[in-house]
C-alpha cells in the first residue's frame, strides 16, 4: 500500500505541476497577445535541421529533415530577422510568403508568427499531460478516500473475527522495480447462508510466508456485504 500511496503522490504532484505550467503558459500567451505590437513579415528562407528518430516496431531508426521558417520584418529600429518556434518535417511556410508578426514592445528579437501553433504549441503539449497525470492522481485520491471511509465504518460497525491464515500469493499486477508484493489469504463462512468467502489482504511487501504458518488474523467485515472487509496485516509489513 505504501508503494500505491507513493504512486498516488507522484502522479498527483506531476499533475499539479503540469497544470501549473499549462496555466502559466496560457497566461503568458494571452498577456503577450494583449501587449504585442504587430508587423508584416516575409519568409526569406527555411532553416533545415537533421534530427535523429529512434526505431519503432514499424520503422528503423533514421534522420528526418525538419524545417522552420526564417522571417524578416520591419520595425521602427530597422529590419529584424527571426526563426519560427515550431519545426515540421513538411514545411508549413514557403519562401516569399507574407506572414503577420507579433513582438513585445522594444524586443523585436522575441517576435513570433501570428499563428496558432507558433504561440500555443506548449499549451497543447502540457494540457493532455495535466489531464493524464491529474486524472490518475485524482483516481488514486478517490480510491484512498473511499477506503478510509470504509475502514472508519468497519471500525465502528464491522464484525470482528479471527480467521486462520491460509497462505500468501504473489500479486504480479503490482510491482516496484523488479519486486512484487504478496497478499495474505483467509476464508470466512457466512453461517446464515453457509457461503464461503475468500478474503485477500492489502499488499504486503516483505515475503510473509516464513511468518504466517498457523497464524490467526484479525479481520473486520460487513456481514451484509462480505466483500467489504479489512484484514489486519500491519504486523507483517
Amino acid at each position: 500500500m505504501n508503494v500505491m500511496r507513493t504512486l498516488a503522490y507522484a502522479f498527483g504532484a506531476a499533475g499539479v505541476l503540469a497544470l501549473a505550467a499549462c496555466l502559466f503558459a496560457v497566461v503568458k500567451v494571452v498577456t503577450f497577445q494583449r501587449q504585442a505590437l504587430h508587423a508584416s513579415g516575409q519568409v526569406v528562407a527555411l532553416q533545415v535541421t537533421n534530427e535523429y528518430r529512434k526505431s519503432t516496431d514499424t520503422t528503423p531508426s533514421h534522420y528526418v529533415n525538419m524545417y522552420a521558417p526564417i522571417v524578416e520584418f520591419d520595425t521602427p529600429a530597422g529590419k529584424q530577422r527571426v526563426v519560427g518556434r515550431v519545426r515540421s518535417n513538411v514545411p508549413d511556410y514557403r519562401v516569399g510568403q507574407r506572414v503577420d508578426m507579433l513582438y513585445p514592445p522594444g524586443a523585436p528579437a522575441a517576435a513570433v508568427i501570428d499563428d496558432f501553433w507558433q504561440q500555443w504549441l506548449l499549451v497543447v503539449v502540457l494540457a493532455p499531460m495535466a489531464l493524464a497525470f491529474g486524472g490518475v492522481g485524482a483516481g488514486f485520491g478517490i480510491y484512498f478516500w473511499r477506503r478510509r471511509r470504509l475502514f472508519r465504518w468497519l471500525d465502528r460497525f464491522g464484525l470482528r473475527v479471527r480467521l486462520p491464515c491460509l497462505g500468501a500469493k504473489m500479486d504480479t499486477s503490482i510491482s516496484s522495480g523488479l519486486k512484487h508484493p504478496w497478499r495474505v489469504t483467509c476464508e470466512w463462512r457466512d453461517t446464515t447462508t453457509m457461503q464461503v468467502y475468500r478474503l485477500q489482504s492489502d499488499p504486503v511487501w516483505p515475503d510473509p510466508r516464513p511468518r504466517i504458518e498457523g497464524m490467526m488474523l484479525d479481520v473486520l467485515l460487513n456481514p451484509a456485504n462480505p466483500r467489504q472487509y479489512r484484514i489486519n496485516v500491519d504486523h507483517l509489513s
